[in-house]
């Protein structure tokens, strides 16, 4: 969002947010599946009335439960401004309008830009994992939580390799691994190892995914990442 154009939106999103819970979300949503601020952004463009866009398709299923793939509004706003001139022209020819047919399969999902995968069901806890048998098929065999999306790079593996650097390599210190979790701390880096290996056997993305360099990454990046201390919460 451009807060130079935009900041009394963010303002006014601001300000329904504040009371969002016993206010604006249920408001909003009607109490319905998904409530949160992303409603609030557009209702405080329209007050003001200042250009905002919103997906023609709400977010796609990208594997095991509740995980989603959330669009790439930029791409498709370009698509959909030549679906519509496609549209005008037929109309303009006295065609007869066909929704499926002219709008709905033209913006076909497969061949759809993806953002964010919103991963929330379950949350991404390893130690959970590991206890209920998350990542286990019915059969105790391995199975992937995100699907097999080959469009997309493998974010499983880069998650899951992530995880193993960052607690079981580097040993940094995270509070939501006290107490048991971390007397566990073992079983975990063995079930984080293990997860990595399957995952880069399985994985369709040979080219960057797979010889992953946490160090080089660090070096290249253009904001350097300095680790001030080891106690991360």
């Amino acid at each position: 969002m451009n807060k130079y154009t935009h900041f009394d939106v963010l303002l006014l999103a601001l300000y329904y947010n504040l009371d969002g819970p016993f206010g604006y979300y249920p408001l909003l949503t009607q109490s319905g599946p998904g409530e949160g601020d992303k409603e609030t952004f557009v209702m405080a463009a329209h007050f003001y009335k200042k250009p905002y866009y919103q997906l023609s398709h709400p977010p796609h299923h990208g594997g095991f439960d509740n995980q989603f793939l959330q669009g790439e509004p930029v791409s498709e706003y370009e698509k959909l401004q030549k679906v519509l001139k496609e549209i005008q022209i037929k109309l303009d020819n006295g065609e007869e309008y066909d929704f499926n047919e002219w709008f709905n399969k033209k913006l076909d999902e497969s061949d759809r830009d993806y953002l964010f995968y919103h991963m929330h069901a379950p949350k991404w806890d390893p130690y959970m994992f590991m206890k209920k048998k998350t990542t286990l098929t019915d059969k105790n065999e391995d199975q992937r939580l995100l699907g097999w999306n080959k469009k997309l790079f493998d974010l499983e593996l880069v998650c899951y390799h992530i995880m193993y650097h960052d607690f079981c390599e580097m040993e940094y210190k995270f509070a939501c691994f006290e107490g048991e979790k971390q007397e566990d701390k073992d079983k975990i880096c063995e079930f984080l190892r293990h997860r990595v290996d399957y995952l880069k056997e399985t994985s369709w993305d040979d080219d960057s995914v797979k010889n992953l360099d946490f160090e080089k990454l660090i070096k290249e990046s253009e904001f350097p990442v300095k680790v001030q201390s080891t106690e991360l919460v």
